[in-house]
């Protein structure tokens, strides 16, 4: 059964690793996880790490529905998360978050993009784990940034602190990696291209298939 393990130098590209049993490189979670046709996918890292380009990509090339769990809160909301957070404050969106990750099938077969704060919640990260395999987007702040620069509608979701917004990234993602990487089956690459992490992924699901 092949191993799921985290290599040292975890970010180094798949080629990179030479040991061919650590072939499944990027591994968080020290046990197999099942995956089929109808088991979720699901994405998580911070803003602008690319959750939703990949997740729509990824649903293409493998004929499933796309979801995305900020999405799903706003529809049922009926509102932004900026209004449900002025509203109601942060934990009542978490709450929302939580629902709308509930509601989503164990048997839906969709590729789940999620948003950045859903690990946040350790039943969250359990109820993810035991879906099916989690991808985390590895995403640096400088990275980050450049991208909120490029795409400001990508920052538009209520400041979590009174710092500027590149001290919050450095704060949230010291905060949230080693959640992320409790969540994680794989790490990716965020600043890899598009086409590559596709293949990454289907890379990876082919192999938890086999094994």
């Amino acid at each position: 059964m092949a191993r799921f393990i985290t290599p040292e130098g975890a970010m180094c590209r798949k080629n990179d690793v030479a040991d061919e049993g650590r072939v499944m490189t990027f591994g968080n979670v020290p046990r197999p996880v099942d995956f089929g046709e109808r088991t979720n996918v699901y994405l998580v890292g911070l803003r602008a790490s690319g959750k939703t380009s990949l997740g729509r990509a990824l649903a293409k090339r493998l004929g499933r529905e796309f979801l995305d769990t900020d999405e799903l809160v706003r529809q049922a909301a009926g509102r932004d998360v900026a209004d449900i957070v002025a509203e109601g404050g942060w934990e009542s969106f978490r709450r929302m978050e939580r629902e709308a990750l509930r509601g989503i099938a164990a048997d839906a077969g969709a590729v789940v993009a999620t948003g950045g704060g859903i690990v946040l919640d350790a039943e969250n990260r359990a109820f993810m784990r035991a879906g099916g395999p989690v991808f985390y987007l590895m995403a640096d702040v400088a990275l980050l940034m450049s991208r909120l620069a490029v795409d400001p509608a990508e920052g538009q979701r209520p400041a979590l602190t009174d710092l500027s917004p590149e001290d919050e990234m450095r704060a949230t993602l010291a905060e949230r990696e080693p959640l992320y990487l409790d969540a994680a089956t794989f790490v990716l690459r965020a600043q890899d291209p598009l086409d590559e992490l596709v293949e990454d992924v289907l890379d990876k699901l082919r192999l938890l298939r086999r094994g």
